[in-house]
This record gives C-alpha cells, sequence and structure tokens, in this order.
C-alpha cells in the first residue's frame, strides 16, 4: 500500500507454488470452438449412442425433441436407461432465461423455451444398457485415451426419470460423457457411485473411478418441477413424469447435487424460471451443489433472495483437472478445464 505495509501476506500461503500469471485464454465464448467440440463427440461417438431424436407434431409450440437418461446401478453395474423421441412441452419463462444467440459472437442474448414438461409415444420402449456399453478409446494427435462411455443428441436432453432405481437420484458407475447440441434439463440430483471425502464437503475421493461430464451446446439447467404438474392429455402420447412425488405433485428436494464436469457453450448453468420457481417446501431455503468443475459461457442464475431459486454451494473435483475422462474434452486440442479457462496439455 502507500504505507508501505503489504496488502497481501494474509493470502500469499495460498500459493505455495507461486502464482503464474501467463494462463491461457479461456475458449469458453468461442461459437467456433465449441462447435469443434461438439463434433468431435459426433464423430467418434459408437452408432447405437448417436441419437437424433423428433418431436412429435401433437405437441403444441414452442415444443422440442429430446432423449430422455436415467442412471442407476444395479448389482454393481452402471446402467442407463434411455428413452428416445421425447418431446419437450416448453415455455417461455422469466426474466433470466436467455441463452447467447448463435452466431453472435456471444455479445447476444434471446429467451428460450425452458423444460414444462415432456411425451413419449405410447407404444415407445425403454432401452437399458450398461454404462460400459458406451465406451470408445480416441486418438487424438497419436495418443489414446483411457476407454469412456460417450453419448451423443442431436437435439436435447433429459436427466432424470420417475422410475429410476437407488432412491430416485441418478446414480452413475463408470466414467461417461453426455453431449447435446441443444440443452441439457436435469430434474433430479446426479451422484457418482463409490468413495466420497466426508471431510472435503463429500466431494468424491481422488481414488474414486466414476465421473460424468456434461456438455451442451445451449444451455444447462435444473428445471423448474412444478410446471411438470400436470399436461395436456394427447391421443397416442403418454406424458412421462419426473421429479420426486409429494402430495402427488412433482417436486424437487431442497438439495439437488450435481456432481459432474460442466461445460455449457450457449449460456449458464443454474435453474430455470427464477422468480416463480416451486420450492419442496415454501418454509426451507433450497441449495444448488456442484461437486466439479464448470466452464460457462455467461454467469447462470441459480436464485434471487430468500427461498427464491437455490443458494449454490460449489466445491472443486480436483480429479476432474488431471485429465479423469468427462473433464478432458479430447477435442482437436486436448483441452482440460482450469481456473483461468482451457489449457492444452500436450506435450
Amino acid at each position: 500500500s502507500s504505507g508501505g505495509v503489504d496488502k497481501y501476506s494474509g493470502v500469499m500461503s495460498c500459493f505455495t507454488a507461486g502464482i503464474d500469471f501467463l494462463q491461457p485464454e479461456s475458449q469458453i465464448t468461442n461459437e467456433e470452438i465449441i462447435q469443434e467440440k461438439v463434433e468431435k463427440f459426433a464423430d467418434n461417438t459408437k452408432s447405437d449412442y448417436k441419437f437424433t431424436p423428433v418431436a412429435n407434431t401433437l405437441v403444441p409450440s414452442p415444443s422440442s425433441a429430446a432423449v430422455q437418461l436415467e442412471f442407476y446401478v444395479v448389482n454393481g453395474v452402471g446402467k442407463i436407461r434411455i428413452t428416445n423421441n421425447c418431446t419437450v412441452a416448453g415455455k417461455y419463462g422469466g426474466r433470466y432465461d436467455y441463452k447467447i444467440q448463435p452466431d453472435t459472437g456471444g455479445k447476444t442474448y434471446e429467451k428460450y423455451p425452458i423444460y414444462k414438461y415432456h411425451y413419449r409415444a405410447n407404444a415407445q420402449t425403454k432401452t437399458i444398457v450398461n454404462v460400459e456399453d458406451t465406451y470408445v478409446t480416441q486418438t487424438v494427435g497419436g495418443v489414446s485415451s483411457a476407454p469412456g462411455g460417450q453419448i451423443y443428441v442431436d437435439g436435447n436432453v433429459i436427466i432424470g426419470g420417475n422410475l429410476t432405481d437407488h432412491q430416485g437420484n441418478q446414480l452413475v458407475k463408470g466414467t461417461i460423457t453426455v453431449v447435446a447440441t441443444g440443452n441439457i434439463w436435469i430434474a433430479d440430483s446426479i451422484l457418482v457411485d463409490g468413495d466420497h471425502d466426508a471431510s472435503n464437503n463429500k466431494v468424491p475421493s481422488p481414488d474414486n473411478p466414476n465421473a460424468i461430464g456434461l456438455i451442451a451446446r445451449g444451455v444447462i439447467k435444473i428445471i423448474d418441477p412444478g410446471l411438470t404438474d400436470s399436461a395436456s392429455a394427447i391421443n397416442g402420447l403418454t406424458y412421462e413424469r419426473v421429479g420426486r412425488q409429494r402430495a402427488g405433485k412433482q417436486r424437487l428436494f431442497e438439495q439437488v447435487e450435481i456432481e459432474a464436469a460442466v461445460t455449457v457453450g450457449g449460456g449458464g448453468f443454474g435453474s430455470e424460471n427464477v422468480g416463480a420457481r416451486t420450492e419442496w417446501s415454501s418454509n426451507t431455503q433450497d441449495y444448488l451443489y456442484l461437486r466439479g468443475v464448470i466452464s460457462e459461457s455467461v454467469r447462470g442464475v441459480q436464485g434471487l433472495y430468500k427461498n427464491d431459486g437455490f443458494i449454490k454451494r460449489y466445491y472443486v473435483d480436483g480429479r476432474m483437472l488431471q485429465g479423469i475422462l468427462p473433464g478432458d474434452m479430447w477435442l482437436k486440442r486436448k483441452y482440460i478445464p482450469t481456473a483461468a479457462g482451457w489449457s492444452d496439455y500436450r506435450p
């Protein structure tokens, strides 16, 4: 300071290895690079796990096509329940439901139809596969990745459901990355199987081999469960419930927990319909826990004030910073998320 006092002496112990001022430039707002990354997954995902869902025209606009994914574990084996060709009935939400308008260089925003509820065809069956069935090995620049799962959706993704095993939470065993050219809507807590560190805010333990990455060209958002309470009857279609039952209505618990590497190319990570969200209980504060890493092109809104939306509790999962599969985007350049943005770690 001007008086000769070291203003930073109280925090310098946090930087035991020094400070690197030559941090890489973040590429999360570069639409061209994000598109390259998404397309890279399309090129390397097994054909059985590449989906181009089609929306049913009987659902009134605004509607969109999606794939519903549910993760659970049976007898120590990670499972995925997949429902293709879902049709999301949307609505234009409140003041904070925006995403980046494509081809504007991240400088223009537009409202998008938020998740209200969704349908599937009456005769449609759900496909159940093992997480390891989706495993591939990628090679970039002569370097091969460890095997890991990939699901690629040219459209939107819904994670969660009303049929999920393991007490209703999504439970991931294995390593897998879910990539959507549209939005990823989260309708449940997403936890990874295996050991967690009770002394470190329940972050997965350093030797935990299970992980999930979520990458969206659009936004990644927690749905407003109250919008799913009822749906119009449409001949030939089944209203697909998500969330938890409370007094016959759909709700999310007061604590939503996400253990994932989250990459949002078209907006932010947060909750939809903030300002009018339906709470599990009007008398308690809701919390959004993220244990993982996050890169978002804008800062997403989680809540506004007491009992309206979420208060966030974010904790770094250090495994994701070391190239564990979902944190490693395996692209034209091998980037991993770091505190300052994307870092190229090739020799």
